[in-house]
Order: structure tokens, then C-alpha cells, then sequence
């Protein structure tokens, strides 16, 4: 832990940490993850946790973009909003009001949630009620 706040104490090292655990991200739960259909509301009513990374989802709700971090009892969730004019909305698995989002589970891991706080610096979702 000493080594991610020292490298969040420098721009460009915490900049290239983020991305890394991105990266990291990205393939952890696209390649090991499981896909099933949900509801987003479900999802968020059941949940421990929600992080929004630079309030993406927050900001880009309405326009179908952002990404969310959903922590339940039953695993972690990375939500990829995806509801835009130019979605391909053949892609969602997790219902939400505006149409639709792509979601992968895990089961909770220590590493995986290491990673998505650095990613997202624990900055939790704060917009409008998705229930």
C-alpha cells in the first residue's frame, strides 16, 4: 500500500498506475468474468458498494456512457453503460432504463477490489437513484 500512495503522490506515476489497473481490469473481467443477464436496479438495490470512476457514469448517464463498479454480495460487477445513438445494444446483458449496459461478474477478490480502487480512487457513484 505504501508503494500506490507514494506513486499517487507524483501525476504521472499515479496517471500510468490507473491505467495499468485498467488494463488489468479490462482483461480480468472480459476474459474470466461471466455475462448473465441482470437489472441494474437489482443490482444497485443489493449492493455494498458502488464506485464511479471520475463520476463517468455520473456525467455521461443520459448520453449512455460511463462505467460503474457494482460490489454485492454475490460478486463484483464492471458495468459498461451502453445506451448511446450508436450502441449496439445486441451487446447488454443488464437492463437499465435507457436501454441497456454490458456487464461482467467476478467472484470478490482481494486483488480485483485492490485494483478497482486504485482505478476508480474510491470515488463512489453519487447521481440519480439507478432503482
Amino acid at each position: 500500500m505504501k508503494k500506490i500512495k507514494n506513486a499517487f503522490n507524483d501525476p504521472i506515476s499515479k496517471s500510468n498506475l490507473k491505467d495499468k489497473a485498467y488494463n488489468w481490469l479490462v482483461m480480468l473481467f472480459q476474459k474470466g468474468g461471466t455475462r448473465p443477464k441482470q437489472n441494474l436496479s437489482r443490482l444497485v438495490i443489493h449492493s455494498t458498494k458502488i464506485y464511479d470512476p471520475e463520476d463517468s457514469f455520473k456525467k455521461g448517464y443520459e448520453n449512455g456512457e460511463g462505467e460503474l463498479f457494482i460490489y454485492t454480495p454475490h460478486g463484483m460487477w464492471y458495468i459498461i453503460n451502453n445506451s448511446g445513438k450508436y450502441s449496439d445494444l445486441s451487446l447488454n446483458n443488464v437492463e437499465t432504463p435507457n436501454g441497456g449496459a454490458i456487464g461482467h461478474r467476478l467472484v470478490y477478490d482481494d486483488t480485483l477490489d485492490t485494483l478497482i480502487r486504485i482505478y476508480t480512487e474510491e470515488n463512489k457513484y453519487t447521481g440519480e437513484k439507478l432503482y
